[in-house]
């Protein structure tokens, strides 16, 4: 199998793809709405933070720019949560899941993958998809959105990659990391002019807490600056993370170890392979960078966090779920391993 086919490979949308997607949404929606409506609690503390966040921005405006609720993510839930409650955030979330499966599928579409519908089967076949697609937690959201976002690098299409991108650290500090690498990619393609969107979201955010938050004043430096600029220290001076973790570290495998957890355990050799056949590709052009990178975006996930709880950064506490971050990835490298098996 020839692992750089040509971007203009022909990958149409058959018939005989439509009903295994179809099926596979169906089946997961429903028992997901089940799940939701049997669940009564939440998968955990932090899924009831984001929630009353959400079910009461409209009451309090502040909760928009807090920043352990992630602006992003309380917006999108705000209005099922005040419509439906906790139903309501979950059934969007649900949508979020099938986002990104569905995104999975144009990603490996794009590629040139021949069967790319197995890109969302198997994202939607991730354990951690189906937990997180009744909770109220701010995977999903980030998932879908650095999943379109590399769909757009896939396409060229630099201003919508930058808008995308630039709205990760909205949802996940793990945003302010792709922030770097989609500079870096519009330097290497001479897009420098898109560069300038990139900063826009955090500005507006640091601006809308600080006026939301009473315009306050932070000793040190804000102290010295003119008043219409003492919004600069909002952000920093909210950001609830310590340089040193609170929780305990761990071992640096602990990611690794886990991973078949991730894309579930019978899956896990397909992926391996799918990491291998993308990984081991020497980057020559556009399109051969987007496989490589389809397996070093998941990668450099898995070891940023890796180091992190190893030692006991940025509140890292071992938590499974932050690799879930991106799922349509996992999905497309496991279609990749199941098609070569």
């Amino acid at each position: 199998m020839n692992d750089t086919p040509s971007a203009n490979a022909p990958v149409e949308f058959s018939r005989p793809d439509r009903l295994p997607l179809a099926l596979a949404i169906m089946v997961f929606a429903t028992l997901s709405l089940v799940a939701s409506i049997y669940s009564k609690g939440f998968s955990e503390a932090d899924g009831c933070t984001h929630y009353l966040y959400a079910r009461y921005a409209f009451q309090e405006p502040y909760f928009f720019v807090n920043v352990w609720g992630r602006p992003l993510v309380t917006a999108i839930d705000a209005v099922p949560a005040v419509l439906v409650n906790r139903f309501g955030v979950r059934t969007m979330s649900l949508l979020l899941a099938i986002g990104c499966a569905l995104v999975a599928r144009e990603i490996a579409r794009s590629l040139g993958e021949r069967r790319f519908t197995l890109a969302a089967i198997f994202t939607l076949a991730q354990p951690l998809v189906f937990v997180h697609s009744i909770s109220e937690l701010t995977e999903l959201p980030f998932a879908l959105l650095l999943g379109c976002a590399f769909l757009a690098f896939i396409r060229r299409r630099w201003l919508i990659m930058a808008i995308l991108v630039s709205l990760l650290p909205l949802a996940r500090p793990e945003g302010f990391g792709f922030l770097l690498l989609a500079s870096l990619a519009l330097i290497i393609y001479r897009r420098p002019q898109w560069l300038i969107i990139l900063p826009i979201p955090l500005i507006g955010w640091d601006i809308a807490g600080w006026l939301l938050y009473g315009q306050p004043v932070y000793p040190g430096f804000a102290e010295h600056l003119p008043h219409l600029l003492k919004w600069i220290t909002w952000l920093p001076n909210n950001w609830p993370y310590a340089d040193k973790s609170a929780y305990m570290s761990g071992s640096i495998f602990h990611f690794i170890m886990l991973l078949p957890a991730v894309t579930s355990p019978l899956i896990f050799p397909a992926t391996l392979v799918g990491i291998g056949r993308f990984i081991r590709i020497r980057p020559r052009d556009h399109q051969s960078w987007c496989r490589w990178l389809t397996a070093g975006i998941p990668l450099l996930i898995v070891a940023v966090h890796s180091l992190l709880y190893a030692t006991g950064r940025m509140a890292s506490s071992g938590e499974l779920r932050y690799i879930l971050i991106v799922a349509p990835f996992w999905g497309v490298l496991s279609a990749q391993g199941w098609m070569w098996l």
